[in-house]
């Protein structure tokens, strides 16, 4: 079996909408071409990306989200989660962390393209809580012993592979 056919499913994790395309999307659409299945897991709906005073966060969410969706579909991505965590005050917490590692041990992806959160200079506060918590994630997903809770329906999982994107150090 081909390394390319072992590795067909790919989980993508960001902190808005639009940072897989800014990060990633020549990969993702190189990969969806290869026909790996690709599910997009973005932990906020980016309702503070807009400097508009005439938007409200709502509004900016939903506009977000739609965009979201389509670039995703353009490039070939079989899904797009919304986790609706805060936009702007994103933080790396024991709850954030539990949902991805269910997350990933219910989808259960071969590969997981992040967020470089060690990237020097990276100054957005979402962009390092967004890869540090899924790494965190990556690691407690294939222990029997953390968030065992979730091993009622779902076994540990191993990820294979883990891509960072906007990083220093390719």
């Amino acid at each position: 079996m081909s390394e390319a056919r072992a590795l067909q499913t790919v989980m993508v994790i960001g902190a808005h909408p639009d940072d897989p395309e800014f990060g990633c999307a020549a990969t993702i659409a190189k990969w969806a071409a290869q026909g790996r299945q690709i599910d997009y897991v973005l932990l906020t709906s980016g309702d503070k990306g807009c400097h508009d005073a005439t938007k409200r966060p709502g509004e900016v969410a939903a506009l977000r989200e739609e965009e979201q969706r389509a670039a995703a579909k353009a490039l070939g991505v079989r899904s797009v989660k919304f986790l609706h965590y805060p936009d702007g005050t994103l933080e790396n917490t024991l709850d954030l962390r539990r949902h991805l590692s269910g997350l990933i041990r219910r989808r259960k992806p071969d590969i997981v393209v992040t967020i470089d959160p060690w990237r020097r200079y990276q100054l957005h506060p979402d962009h390092r809580a967004a890869g540090m918590a899924a790494l965190d994630a990556i690691y407690a997903a294939r222990e029997w012993y953390i968030f065992p809770e979730q091993l009622v329906h779902d076994e540990p999982w191993r990820v294979k592979e883990v891509y960072l994107f906007w990083t220093d150090q390719p």
